[in-house]
């Protein structure tokens, strides 16, 4: 299946390299994406972002960047401001989008940038989809999926982790007939467009101070929830990461007490306790 028939004004696939995993407490160090455009022609972006703070060994040991790579890079105002125009409203798809959305909304936001309008679309969300119908996977981690499919190349550095979405996306694709693409894609894969979110619908000062420490620590903390199986009863939670939607922050964090990981409207919780 030619993937410009599914796409036919073109694709940017985006992939990300960071201090952690939360936007509220960690950075961006590296920028990475392909731009397949309306002729089939593809274009690369990659950048070192300087980071305010030091780079620990912990991190280093994921991506292999360290602080000597980025010491002499541009801050993410300005590799920012060059990516947006790269991207030229451009659907966007990405491995866990969410995850590399909140970091570039909250950095968008804090250098006064305008969002793109693009539309952002799930590889993740779509294979996993996709394949359950047939056989179930232990995970969907980009890394399984290549695997899965045969597909040979590096990872964590954010380039070459864009070009295996876009591989693992183009094996989903195909394992689907031409009728059902375009639904799957809007009802499995989107998430939203880039440039319905704004200011008011992601307030920083929302945030607890409770859950900023334990987002940096990684610790343990308990939340009364507005809803879901436990209703309001505490529930022990260890927070991953803050992700911006168009409703709201979104937390998203793993529960102890199914062993999920879940995602929690901010505005829908009730209090924060430590444990």
């Amino acid at each position: 299946m030619e993937l410009s028939s599914i796409f036919p004004q073109g694709l940017v696939v985006l992939d990300l390299e960071t201090t952690g995993l939360s936007p509220l407490v960690h950075e961006i160090i590296e920028i990475g994406a392909v731009k397949i455009n309306a002729n089939g022609q593809c274009q690369f972006f990659e950048s070192f972002v300087r980071p305010e703070k030091k780079i620990e060994y912990e991190n280093f040991l994921i991506h292999g960047i360290n602080n000597q790579m980025v010491e002499k890079a541009r801050p993410i105002s300005a590799v920012l401001k060059e990516f947006f125009d790269f991207i030229q409203g451009y659907p966007l798809l990405g491995h866990n989008l969410t995850v590399d959305i909140g970091f570039l909304t909250m950095d968008a936001i804090k250098n006064h940038l305008q969002l793109p309008a693009s539309s952002l679309l799930d590889s993740c969300s779509l294979a996993r989809y996709v394949l359950n119908r047939s056989e179930q996977l232990e995970n969907y981690k980009l890394s399984s999926l290549c695997q899965y499919f045969s597909i040979d190349l590096p990872f964590h550095r954010a380039v070459a982790d864009s070009l295996a979405s876009f591989y693992v996306t183009a094996e989903v694709l195909n394992l689907m007939s031409a009728d059902e693409v375009e639904n799957t894609l809007n009802t499995k894969a989107y998430l939203f467009q880039w440039d319905q979110l704004s200011q008011e619908s992601i307030k920083i000062n929302q945030i607890s101070p409770i859950l900023q420490s334990a987002l940096l620590s990684g610790d343990v903390i308990k939340i009364s929830y507005d809803g879901g199986s436990q209703g309001r009863e505490p529930r022990p939670i260890r927070p991953i990461s803050i992700i911006p939607m168009p409703t709201g922050l979104v937390l998203y964090a793993e529960c102890l007490m199914s062993g999920l990981n879940k995602s929690f409207k901010i505005k829908k919780i009730l209090n924060f306790q430590e444990n």
